[in-house]
């Protein structure tokens, strides 16, 4: 029975105690007691451990803090560099991508399947169709023209890419069935039939784009490299290739899209100085249906004759020029029907025939460059009736006949350049009248006569004088091309002049303002060594 709360137990029996010894660390001893396998309370009792306990209970604790440590400085880590991560590389797009772009290549290299992919591409594509934009195999089934808009195995058209990209990857989420949304197909078109992504500058993958927008951006069309809108929201000019040294690598065709953009009024497409560019095909003839005002095609590989459409209907036309390319046929007539024109310029091309006498008609000209052409027959009369026109070029043709006295008629001629034909006659007195003449080009001819003393009418303007390889005759020593302040390039090496080179024009070479000069061997040039180029 329990005598402390009187609620004791009949069946309770005391426990048997057992005395246990504990050994310390003076030899001595406490006592603690156990009860079976139950520890009774001991109060204040301090339980003493050996050294190796001690030691593994460190150890112990040791590995415990250091998990801990590595765990916090796990979380640490995280919690700094996920923003970092997310700063430098932007936030992971909801819309994955189908392939890696670790290295972006000129061709897509995706092979297409024979049916979009998606149903925003399938209605874009069915839109197209249904509008006659793309229309490119009426006779096709709808299950056989998709196949159709397709270049090759390799490669997927222009159009199709153009469709897939405003569908599916086009950030700025515009319809084809809107006017933007067509305004930037019709973009995307261009930048795909020109290899956009190799241009040298702002193509869809150039982060650093300076004058603008890298194309395909998910900005509005009208800030991309290159793109104006003078109109608000309507794409009015086209400037590819404009910056130095000249051409953005355009390569590929000019696509017939663009006469879709019914406001585009300029089309400069610059293939460059060096290694110009590599457009070829043809001109496509719907792009006379734009209301254009200045074309620039420069320094490309297109073939083919002029289109007649670009010259109709032109009203505002100022400037149309097509230089350096393969262009074939015989000069275009319908110009003469462009009351505002200012600017021609067909020079580098593979032309044929004669000028036309109407060109002598085009009141408004002040630019005629028909140079490096295939062109024959002889300087139409009333071309000096252009009272406007500050420069003719027309050498690197097959002309014959002479330089007409009506060149006095040219008051604002700056440039005159007629060499490497075949022209005959004296170079006429009149020429020397003209109070704007700057450069004066007729070398490589058949001309002939002396050279006259009037050059010093030129003395305030005439920067260049090429004679060199026709017939002249005369004495150079009379002639006053050492007081002519301004020269600064004299070419008169394979003609018959004679005499001998003054002191005082040699002088100007040593400083530089004479760069360069020659004369025929039967000119005496010893006066100074050096004075005199080599040729």
């Amino acid at each position: 029975m329990n005598e402390h709360d009187g609620n004791g137990d009949a069946d309770f029996a005391p426990p048997v105690y057992q005395q246990a010894e504990f050994a310390g660390n003076d030899g001595g001893g406490i006592e603690a007691f156990v009860a079976d396998e139950h520890v009774l309370a001991a109060i204040r009792v301090a339980v003493l451990k050996t050294p190796e306990e001690e030691e593994a209970e460190m150890k112990k604790k040791l590995r415990k803090y250091i998990c801990y440590g590595g765990v916090a400085l796990v979380l640490v880590m995280v919690v700094i560099i996920t923003p970092i991560a997310v700063v430098f590389t932007g936030p992971v797009s909801a819309q994955p991508t189908r392939f890696p772009s670790v290295s972006p290549t000129d061709v897509p290299s995706r092979v297409p399947s024979t049916s979009p992919s998606t149903t925003a591409l399938q209605a874009t594509l069915n839109y197209l169709r249904s509008t006659g934009i793309l229309n490119p195999c009426p006779e096709c089934s709808d299950e056989t023209e998709i196949n159709y808009i397709m270049a090759d195995d390799s490669e997927v058209s222009p159009q199709y890419l153009a469709a897939e990209w405003l569908a599916d990857y086009d950030l700025l989420g515009q319809s084809i069935e809107t006017a933007q949304g067509l305004q930037r197909y019709i973009l995307a078109v261009f930048y795909f039939s020109t290899g956009g992504d190799s241009w040298v500058d702002c193509s869809r993958y150039d982060r650093n784009c300076l004058t603008g927008f890298s194309w395909l951006s998910n900005k509005t069309e009208c800030q991309w490299d290159g793109v104006r809108c003078d109109e608000p929201g309507e794409v009015t000019r086209i400037l590819i290739g404009e910056k130095l040294p000249l051409g953005n690598g355009l390569k590929g065709t000019i696509p017939s899209e663009l006469a879709r953009l019914t406001l585009l009024s300029s089309l400069t497409l610059v293939g460059g100085i060096f290694d110009g560019g590599q457009l070829s095909g043809t001109i496509p003839s719907e792009l006379g249906l734009l209301p254009l005002e200045s074309i620039y095609i420069q320094a490309h590989h297109l073939i083919g004759t002029i289109p007649n459409e670009l010259l109709l209907n032109k009203t505002d036309m100022q400037m149309f020029a097509i230089t350096n390319n393969e262009l074939t046929g015989q000069l275009p007539t319908s110009v003469v029907n462009l009351p505002n024109l200012i600017e021609l310029q067909l020079h580098g091309n593979n032309l044929t025939g004669s000028i036309p006498e109407a060109y002598g008609t085009m009141k408004s000209l002040e630019i005629l460059e028909l140079q490096k052409n295939d062109l024959e027959g002889t300087i139409p009369e009333n071309l000096y009736e252009l009272s406007l026109l500050r420069e003719l070029s027309l050498e690197g043709n097959k002309l014959d006949g002479t330089i007409s006295n009506k060149i006095e008629n040219l008051d604002y001629l700056r440039i005159f350049s007629a060499g490497n034909n075949s022209l005959t006659g004296n170079l006429p007195e009149t020429i020397f009248k003209l109070p704007e003449l700057r450069v004066l080009r007729i070398g490589q001819n058949n001309m002939s006569g002396t050279l006259s003393e009037d050059f010093i009418t030129l003395n305030n303007t005439l920067a260049i004088f090429e004679g060199y390889d026709n017939h002249f005759s005369g004495n150079f020593t009379d002639l006053p091309f050492d007081s002519m302040t301004r020269l600064r390039q004299l070419l008169l090496h394979g003609t018959n002049l004679t005499g001998a080179v003054k002191m005082s024009l040699c002088e100007r070479r040593g400083t530089k303002k004479l760069r360069k000069f020659t004369v025929p061997q039967t000119v005496d040039c010893s006066v100074d060594q050096g004075c005199c180029d080599d040729y």
